[in-house]
């Protein structure tokens, strides 16, 4: 699963706290700027901001480290909450043995669990893959595989995982490791942009537990 827009909406606390960072640390507003924010990594995010506004070396460490502490603060300050339908597929889908549940996301590792464990989720899932590990999505998702392999000793393949998100590069993650891709119309982009992206599966929302459950094989 992807985090925000398809777990989680978080009223921009994420990019709140970013943009506070970057204030904090190089007296720079991005807010406004123009960052694209929707489905990209953090690493990637940081990169935009670097040759945006032509900054020196950053320092990624620095920069994760006062993000974390002013996300704790932006999460309770915003009125996010958890995407309708979610909560409730996650306690049917939890119990089952035959299914592991992950993450797959662009936020680092303490984002994600800071984000996740506000709305009591981050415990739903087993293992994931963060934005601190590659900038692309595409390597993210490689690198998922990988893991998988490591931590349950077997071969995973492609054809193994579903990759669920909101945005194209969910969709374009997922492709890259032939995964089964389900888009879901409840974060940042709309239907018909993901649906040019040609998902396995297009919902309108994860509301309809019992047909999500019937596209798991």
């Amino acid at each position: 699963f992807d985090i925000d827009g398809t777990l989680i909406n978080s009223d921009g606390a994420g990019k709140l706290a970013l943009t506070e960072t970057f204030q904090e640390l190089f007296d720079i507003d991005i807010f406004d700027a123009g960052i694209k924010f929707a489905g990209h990594t953090d690493l990637a995010i940081y990169d935009q901001v670097q040759k945006m506004f032509d900054l020196d070396m950053v320092q990624v460490e620095d920069i994760m480290r006062l993000f974390v502490k002013k996300l704790e603060r932006t999460m309770s300050e915003k009125k996010g909450h958890i995407i309708p339908g979610v909560q409730e597929l996650l306690n049917m889908l939890s119990p089952r043995k035959d299914l592991l549940l992950g993450l797959l996301t662009g936020n680092i590792y303490d984002g994600a669990r800071i984000k996740l464990e506000y709305f009591d989720l981050f415990d739903y899932f087993s293992f994931g893959v963060y934005g601190d590990v590659a900038p692309e999505r595409e390597e993210l998702a490689r690198f998922a595989l990988r893991r998988l392999t490591h931590l349950y000793n077997r071969i995973y393949r492609g054809d193994d995982i579903y990759i669920i998100g909101d945005t194209v590069y969910d969709i374009r993650c997922g492709k890259a490791i032939n995964a089964t891709t389900i888009a879901v119309c409840t974060g940042h982009h709309d239907r018909e942009t993901l649906e040019k992206e040609k998902p396995d599966y297009l919902l309108d929302s994860l509301e309809d537990i019992e047909f999500f459950v019937k596209l798991l094989k």
